[in-house]
């Protein structure tokens, strides 16, 4: 259960439903976008982003970030295993060179410097960003690798939408969700839930064991419920108000390694964030201003091992943003302050921490066909002022629909609480850690073309360099080997590119949509010169879909070449390929709809581990019913 102090903040909230509105902030200057495929690609961008949209979420709607993440984008999705722990590698960085913000507000676990993407389901949001690479620098520091963002938006044509989902999937997994919005061009309420439940007791084979034999997975339970609700209010043409909050509990067995015996790992989650954000927009600026409050509490627990540890997080974010059109210079400044308070068994002490930081971008269309854009970041951070975090890029329209773009920028990430202050179990932080911080450019080609309105084809290539200093590693003494502690370890060269192609073909009652994905990801370090642990040197992705008339069908696959486990490469685990397979049927119900879907992944029950010596599961099947309403 909720502490007190968050439980009651959630009962408030959900007592004052008259507050609200949001518009969706956009700036000033108008960068033109095309869809393929659902996927957005800001083609006027100086930098890559690439926007997933509610026509991709449609098909996740069982699933986590993710999930969704791991076919859709070129991200390299790091999972533990069946309702255990997802993290991201982004451009070859770690896990904790990913930052995620919700709205505008960063997110990211202060405790871990990384966040749990398996912990996010699909319906809290209506739109996903990643920010590849030195894009994530406007969105805040610490993104070495790139940022995600995930965005609530209003619709103020809406009067009354709803959307209600079952599933029933292979080993005892049932889920539901649901979604009601209602309103006026004055207000908007959107207030919906999740709920999702699994066994998880699949068959593998124990390639740890004499013999390889089968083996079901034990002790991999898990219950999960989330609720949301973002109230939008709109009392002028150019103010707006939103409150938004998301409530998550989670609570997971964590299965065994294949090495080991059993397991009786447990971890429990619980989570709180609320939003109250103010807008106004003129006609040459705009000006917002956003609070918010995050709570998290985590328990772990391991009975063999007499292990009990508890995270209790308490943060406050506060951020003013301020564009505005100087005779075509436009111009953004952001300030934010965040306050971050921490209790933990494993902490000496209880942990406050303040941080300042400042951001000015300049925008400047110099030529029909040239976009510069400049971009400078500062932050402090209790009494450590970071240097100087530049950005600086352009983009050139070589022919129309070609467009060339190159930029670079310097970024800087604070190591996380742990980090500095863990303090048992073998291991220990330290307090004398500096902050990683690298070098990063790309540069990349972006091709639009449309053939009589029937064929749309975009293709992009992005080239990709950065250094980072400083990396910091969990590393055992000399000594014996038992003692764990945090260093600054390595300097660590990445390198490469990534490439995508996108088709989309549409007629009378036809619709067919493809999608490319290869990944070249060289991530060196650069004493060893050994490319780093769990980054795949080559990887690539395909999705194809079609809809005639009421029928859908949808194909994905993906190949992920081997990665290492050791660190002198001489340990590695396998490549591997999975399939997926989806196939639906939508029926009209007057106005409403009821679409039926049947899916297959790993189609062909393949076994493979995505991290060593953790099982994942063979073919599996999803039966979903989808009913949308509204009025």
């Amino acid at each position: 259960m909720l502490s007190s102090k968050p439980a009651i903040l959630l009962f408030l909230l959900g007592s004052i439903p008259g507050l609200c509105i949001s518009q969706k902030l956009t700036d000033t200057i108008a960068i033109s976008e095309f869809e393929v495929a659902a996927t957005k690609v800001s083609v006027e961008a100086p930098y890559k982003k690439q926007i997933l949209d509610s026509s991709i979420l449609g098909h996740y709607q069982f699933g986590k970030l993710s999930d969704m993440l791991l076919n859709e984008t070129p991200v390299f999705v790091k999972s533990y295993g069946s309702g255990s722990l997802a993290s991201l590698s982004i451009r070859g960085t770690g896990a904790s060179h990913t930052q995620l913000f919700w709205n505008g507000i960063s997110i990211t676990s202060p405790i871990l410097g990384q966040n749990d993407f398996s912990l996010l389901p699909n319906t809290t949001f209506d739109e996903a960003e990643v920010h590849y690479g030195l894009s994530s620098l406007e969105d805040g520091s610490g993104g070495l690798g790139g940022a995600l963002q995930l965005n609530n938006l209003e619709n103020w044509n809406n009067k009354l939408t709803g959307v209600i989902n079952i599933g029933l999937a292979s080993f005892g997994n049932y889920s539901g969700n649901g979604r009601v919005d209602v309103g006026n061009e004055k207000f908007q309420l959107q207030s919906g839930f999740s709920a999702n439940s699994a066994k998880n007791n699949f068959e593998y084979t124990n390639i740890a064991v004499e013999g390889n034999p089968k083996e079901k997975q034990e002790n991999g339970e898990l219950t999960q419920f989330n609720f949301f609700q973002n109230l939008y209010y709109k009392p002028s043409k150019s103010n707006t108000i939103s409150l938004k909050y998301n409530y998550l509990n989670s609570d997971r067995n964590l299965p065994k390694l294949l090495t080991s015996a059993q397991s009786t790992q447990n971890l429990k989650d619980d989570s709180f964030r609320s939003l109250l954000e103010w807008s106004r927009i003129k006609s040459k600026s705009l000006l917002s201003m956003k609070f918010a409050y995050l709570y998290e509490r985590l328990r772990y627990t391991d009975s063999l091992s007499d292990l009990n540890t508890k995270f209790e997080i308490n943060s406050v974010r506060s951020q003013v943003k301020y564009k505005y059109d100087l005779l075509g210079w436009f111009i953004q400044a952001t300030f934010n302050v965040d306050l971050d308070n921490a209790v933990s068994t494993n902490y000496s002490d209880e942990i406050l921490q303040t941080k300042l930081s400042g951001m000015v971008s300049v925008r400047k269309k110099v030529a029909e066909r040239l976009l510069i854009y400049g971009l400078v970041r500062e932050d402090v951070l209790g009494s450590n002022i970071s240097p100087l975090q530049p950005s600086l890029g352009l983009n050139y329209e070589v022919l129309k629909g070609m467009y060339i773009k190159l930029n670079g920028a310097r970024s800087y990430r604070y190591p996380s609480f742990n980090e500095l202050h863990w303090n048992g179990d073998g291991s220990v932080g330290n307090l004398d850690l500096l902050p990683e911080s690298g070098w990063n450019g790309e540069s990349g080609l972006t091709i639009q073309k449309s053939i009589k309105e029937l064929i749309t084809v975009s293709s992009e290539i992005t080239g990709f360099y950065s250094k980072i200093e400083n990396w910091i590693l969990w590393t055992p003494d000399t000594i014996s080997g038992s003692f764990w502690t945090t260093e600054n370890k390595q300097k660590v060269e990445n390198k490469g590119f990534e490439t995508s192609l996108s088709i989309k073909y549409k007629s009378k009652g036809l619709r067919l949509d493809a999608n490319m994905f290869y990944t070249y990801t060289s991530s060196i370090d650069e004493e060893t010169r050994k490319q780093l642990i769990y980054v795949p040197l080559h990887s690539y992705k395909l999705n194809f879909s079609a809809l005639y008339r009421k029928f859908e069908a949808r194909f994905n696959y993906n190949f992920t070449d081997k990665r290492y486990i050791a660190t002198d490469n001489n340990w590695y685990m396998p490549n591997y390929s999975l399939s997926s397979l989806s196939i639906g049927k939508q029926v009209s119900l007057n106005k409403n709809k009821l679409l039926v879907r049947f899916s297959i992944h790993n189609l062909f029950d393949r076994q493979y581990q995505a991290i060593a010596w953790r099982p994942m599961p063979g073919r599996n099947y999803v039966l979903t019913l989808r009913y949308d309403f509204n009025k």
